[in-house]
């Protein structure tokens, strides 16, 4: 009974040894206007669970969906707002009073006047923007007994800025619910990953460089990081979305405290935290600061490492980066 036994256990050391392992699969789509890519390694695909997860997201926050429940809010109609909605919307409403207000959900109206206002300059008055500025503000709007409560009915809200770290979450989470070890999410500009790639290596992503030439915007590597599990990290930038109006250059992140498009010198903000909504939030927010800003703000959050290039008094590029980033970087900084 021994030698049977022994070597039944050898049969079974041998045919585990023998199991190939489960391939690395690659799923892309578009959300929120972004493309996104998942590579994870697995027997089966889990696309069909992963595009429902996309849609149960896209129904409930995308602004620009005219049958999403955001859509239906902002026009005032009756709607039952689900989990996602509600959790997104007290994130924002949590992010807003850690800015002190310069990341605001109650923007759009702001947002939808300057992507007007550039194709028809004449439209620029103060006088347009102070009418607008009446209804822009996290603290005239809440949820109350699971329903949107506005101060003013013209009160518009956008989620974009969270939608994306969000949505990246959520299919973190339906991976960890499968199983999966090793993963990495790329959803426009929010990544996040576990364990390693098909080589076994860890997985990495690039901070990405402006490079402005006069007639062209290409963009290079700035710094390469290691992705640490389950951390998430996100960047935002208006080096690659402005506008020039009378030689003046104007960004693409509304600073809803003025009313106007920032005025700042941060062109590209990166932000690693323990979530992605978190990390797509204060990316955004960051991008509306100024350099100096950002190290009080960034050096006081527990939890959120940072990694800013912006531009000196003379134009140059110049980064700056929180002591805890340095663990994440592959190549020191240029």
């Amino acid at each position: 009974m021994i030698r049977i036994a022994v070597f039944f256990c050898c049969v079974c050391v041998c045919l585990s040894a023998c199991t190939p392992a489960p391939p690395y699969r690659k799923d892309s789509g578009s959300i929120y206007g972004k493309d996104y890519t998942i590579w994870y390694q697995s027997p089966v695909s889990l696309f069909p669970e992963i595009e429902a997860e996309m849609e149960h997201s896209n129904i409930s926050l995308n602004a620009y969906n005219p049958h999403s429940i955001i859509s239906r809010v902002n026009n005032n109609e009756p709607v039952e707002l689900n989990d996602c909605f509600i959790q997104v919307f007290n994130k924002s409403v949590e992010i807003a009073a850690m800015t002190n207000g310069i990341f605001d959900a109650t923007c759009f109206p702001l947002v939808a006047f300057w992507r007007n206002a550039f194709t028809d300059p004449d439209q620029i008055t103060e006088y347009q923007l102070d009418s607008i500025r009446q209804f822009v503000g996290y603290r005239k709007v809440r949820i109350e007994n699971g329903k949107v409560v506005k101060d003013d009915p013209r009160i518009q809200i956008t989620l974009t800025a969270l939608a994306k770290g969000f949505t990246c979450d959520r299919i973190k989470a339906l991976l960890e619910a499968r199983g999966i070890q090793n993963y990495l999410i790329d959803l426009g500009g929010v990544t996040t990953a576990k364990g390693v790639d098909e080589q076994g290596n860890h997985w990495q992503s690039a901070i990405r460089k402006p490079v402005e030439t006069d007639d062209n915007r290409t963009i290079g590597i700035q710094e390469i990081i290691r992705m640490q599990d389950r951390l998430a990290v996100a960047t935002s930038g208006d080096f690659k979305n402005f506008y020039i109006r009378n030689g003046k250059k104007y960004a693409h992140t509304i600073n809803p405290l003025t009313g106007y498009p920032a005025e700042q010198d941060v062109l590209s903000s990166t932000i690693m935290a323990t979530d992605g909504i978190t990390a797509d939030a204060l990316s955004t927010a960051f991008t509306a600061l100024g350099s100096e800003e950002i190290r009080k703000l960034g050096d006081s959050l527990a939890g959120i490492d940072y990694f800013i290039i912006y531009t000196d008094e003379a134009g140059g590029y110049k980064i700056t980066f929180s002591e805890g980033m340095k663990q994440y970087f592959v190549r020191r900084p240029e």
